[in-house]
């Protein structure tokens, strides 16, 4: 896809209409957030700038379609200290968007850590959920029409590393997983016409980091996650709503 760079960091992949995947990630060589896409007609790979600053932009990239192919790009400004969204307009342009400030560039002291995860719902307007790494906070921000509103979501100790989330296209529930550095623990975050669960999943040792969170045809969520304590990739299995009651399931893999 990409030679001759150091690219392919923070990478982020959806699949579109037609079955082909497509990506964003970090160019550390040139300091730019890349958006690429299999070109069936052109029979290669077609990459395109979707944000470039004076200092480096696109780190911890969050990557959704809309149902017209359209893609949504969560990313870290590292310049700016900010989060932020860039969607492709209907015009085929891209569209920057300041999502939450997560930093002073100012002070003298780097944000380093600002993952972020988006998610769109039935009416196309996009969610974003972040770490706010000067608060140590897990953000959820909604856009309005004109601006994203901003709460903080989890404020319980260092919480919301490793942020992601799912949105059920049928109901526009929200469903959110993330590590609990604090505690250790990986914790799950439940959202149907207001925040109804925040709550343990895992709190077996040190859990929760790299976690991924999906729903099954019925709209369950299952997460996979490491488990930093025994070196193992571990599920669990949410068997209801609004209270999943996630059952654990054996590590999938041990090392």
């Amino acid at each position: 896809m990409a030679h001759n760079r150091n690219v392919g960091q923070y990478v982020s992949m959806a699949i579109d209409s037609a079955g082909y995947p497509r990506m964003s990630y970090y160019d550390a060589t040139l300091g730019e957030l890349i958006y690429a896409y299999w070109s069936v007609g052109a029979s290669k790979w077609v990459t395109d700038t979707a944000d470039y600053v004076d200092g480096f932009v696109g780190m911890y990239t969050s990557l959704v379609l809309d149902a017209a192919d359209r893609p949504y790009i969560s990313y870290y400004d590292y310049t700016n200290e900010r989060v932020k969204l860039a969607l492709k307009s209907i015009s085929n342009a891209w569209v920057k968007l300041t999502v939450g400030q997560v930093g002073d560039p100012d002070d003298g002291i780097q944000v380093t850590e600002a993952y972020s995860a988006v998610g769109i719902d039935n009416t196309l307007t996009p969610h974003v959920a972040y770490y706010n790494d000067t608060t140590g906070n897990l953000m959820f921000a909604d856009w309005n029409g004109a601006g994203f509103t901003t709460t903080a979501l989890d404020i319980a100790g260092i919480v919301g590393k490793y942020v992601n989330m799912v949105i059920n296209p049928a109901t526009n529930e929200r469903h959110l997983c993330y590590f609990d550095q604090t505690n250790g623990n990986l914790k799950y975050a439940y959202w149907n016409a207001g925040w109804l669960l925040i709550e343990n999943v895992d709190t077996l040792g040190v859990v929760g980091m790299f976690c991924d969170i999906d729903i099954d045809g019925a709209g369950l969520p299952g997460i996979s996650y490491y488990d930093a304590s025994m070196g193992d990739l571990k599920y669990a299995y949410g068997l209801a709503l609004p209270d999943p009651l996630f059952k654990l399931f054996a590590p999938l893999l041990r090392k």
